[in-house]
């Protein structure tokens, strides 16, 4: 297997004045640092200027599920991010993930559960578990905007790009025609190019991973994984047993409070989810998560 890595180029800013920001959006208002160091995207720092959550923004947290998880957060970030003036859906699902957190840290930054200790089976029917200690990858200084992946067995050249909440879109609609697991489905997303051709939509993409000799289809899915990664990892969070004092490794569950604290809403808007799984199915651990073993 070889692997190119190919910085994408930047392209030259215009010399158009830069838009003014509306005052009012700069109250209350603070620098946030990308996990993605800001690579993926042409004329952005390594940071955004957020503004702190208030209710217009917080009741898309209040009622997000399975369904909506989406576009609820793309909405909910139109309303947060001041600047630089990007496309939400054109976040990568690392820096989406990671924003998605940040705001629910400034609402509260304490999630309620009850977890049993591996170690000594003690029952802590009532946690508080600091969201600052979620564990999250920062993308590698040497990571580029692509990578191109030579496959051993068919001798196809790839170029694998970053997951962004456009992609996500088309992941939850094929999934839903499919029943693909969301994660393959995620990988196969992040292909840029297959042998020079580009524009592919993700079925073409689905459709040409099926007829790849055994082995091909891994050497991509850990190639995207690999060079791509940041974003919050839920599954790999450090936890302190009150009893024994042993520290495991454990994944956050995923349960409405995870997203917004109590549930205010839920009288005026309906439960937040039908299911304990608010994430839709996915797996928020890695990029297009963002960080190390999967989903975001």
């Amino acid at each position: 297997m070889k692997m190119n890595k190919s910085r994408t180029v930047k392209k030259k800013q215009s010399a158009e004045p830069k838009q003014k920001i509306d005052p009012e959006k700069l109250v209350d208002s603070v620098s946030v640092k990308l996990l993605s160091r800001g690579i993926p995207y042409d004329g952005v720092g390594d940071s955004v200027i957020m503004q702190l959550p208030k209710f217009k923004a917080t009741k898309y947290l209040a009622t997000i599920n399975a369904d909506n998880f989406e576009s609820n957060l793309s909405s909910m970030l139109s309303l947060l991010l001041v600047e630089p003036d990007i496309d939400p859906w054109k976040l990568t699902a690392g820096d989406r993930n990671w924003l998605l957190l940040w705001t629910r840290m400034q609402i509260h930054s304490m999630y309620h559960f009850s977890i049993t200790c591996p170690h000594c089976l003690f029952p802590n029917s009532a946690h508080n578990y600091p969201l600052k200690n979620v564990p999250c990858v920062v993308i590698d200084k040497e990571c580029s905007g692509e990578t191109e992946v030579e496959l051993e067995q068919s001798k196809s050249k790839v170029k694998l790009g970053f997951v962004t909440g456009e992609d996500e879109k088309e992941v939850d609609r094929v999934h839903t025609q499919t029943e693909e697991k969301r994660e393959i489905l995620r990988g196969v997303s992040a292909i840029r190019e297959i042998d020079g051709r580009s524009g592919l939509t993700l079925e073409d993409k689905m459709k040409w991973m099926d007829n790849l000799p055994p082995g091909d289809e891994i050497t991509i899915l850990g190639s995207w994984q690999k060079f791509t990664q940041h974003g919050p990892n839920y599954g790999n969070c450090p936890y302190t047993c009150p009893k024994c004092g042993k520290v495991s490794r454990i994944r956050l569950p995923f349960r409405p409070e995870l997203w917004y604290p109590t549930i205010p809403f839920e009288r005026a808007f309906g439960n937040a989810a039908d299911s304990s799984d608010v994430s839709g199915g996915r797996d928020l651990s890695g990029d297009a998560g963002g960080g190390s073993d999967g989903h975001s």
